[in-house]
């Protein structure tokens, strides 16, 4: 449901050219690409199916109808850039979580210490990539390219963060929303959709009601994750 509707938004912006969404686009782009490190962290984590297969027919799946479209309407890649970047987040996610996974089978860690590590190692990663002159290497292909990545930097990262959290978030659900205390649950519904807008409100307030671009991308990779846990709040709660 969640994404469908970000997608008649997408094709209504480009069809009506309706810039001053803009940043609540960008919003919508991000929670595309914050999805793929969220489900595909769960899949790993829950399969454990680091195989070659997987890896081929995901990669396929991403990638096969957008390079068909770019090659019969002789319109450039660039114009899809969304595909490079679920599959860059499927790709890391994939790395990070088989690091979990072997830091836990073969070392022994724990299932937190070796998820936390790993999702550290490639949050200093990204860092190392995003936040010095190394990412300059992404204007060997264009400089679309090299926006759009850094736009969505962490988009993935933090995606695959919220997968970690997700067992301890359905824990939570259970104890919030168990029908044994109607009068816990009414109060707590309360509180998480008005905690669910308030936090939509300060990211629209602070950042998304900019109306220079310009200005607004540098901060978006930091902050549309408000949106994103605000909107989570309000859908969740029940």
């Amino acid at each position: 449901e969640w994404k469908g509707w970000m997608q008649w938004a997408f094709i209504f912006y480009h069809y009506y050219r309706v810039w001053y969404v803009y940043n609540e686009i960008r919003v919508f782009v991000s929670a595309y690409v914050w999805m793929t490190g969220f489900g595909n962290f769960l899949y790993f984590d829950k399969k454990g199916d680091f195989s070659v297969e997987r890896f081929v027919s995901m990669i396929l799946r991403i990638n096969y109808f957008p390079l068909l479209l770019s090659f019969f309407l002789t319109v450039p890649l660039e114009l899809y850039y969304v595909v490079p970047l679920h599959t860059t987040g499927f790709v890391m996610t994939m790395i990070t979580c088989y690091v979990g996974y072997q830091l836990e089978q073969k070392l022994g860690f724990s299932y937190w210490k070796s998820r936390t590590i790993a999702i550290g190692i490639s949050l200093l990663v990204h860092i190392l990539f995003y936040e010095t002159p190394a990412v300059n290497f992404l204007l060997l292909f264009s400089k679309e390219y090299h926006f759009r990545f850094q736009a969505d930097k962490y988009s993935a990262w933090m995606g695959m963060a919220a997968g970690l959290l997700w067992g301890k978030i359905g824990e939570y659900m259970q104890w919030a929303h168990g029908f044994e205390n109607d009068q816990r649950r009414r109060m707590v519904s309360v509180l998480q959709f008005s905690g669910g807008v308030a936090l939509i409100a300060f990211w629209y307030g602070m950042f998304g009601h900019i109306p220079d671009k310009h200005t607004y991308n540098p901060i978006h990779p930091y902050v549309f994750v408000f949106a994103v846990i605000g909107w989570l709040m309000v859908q969740l709660h029940p």
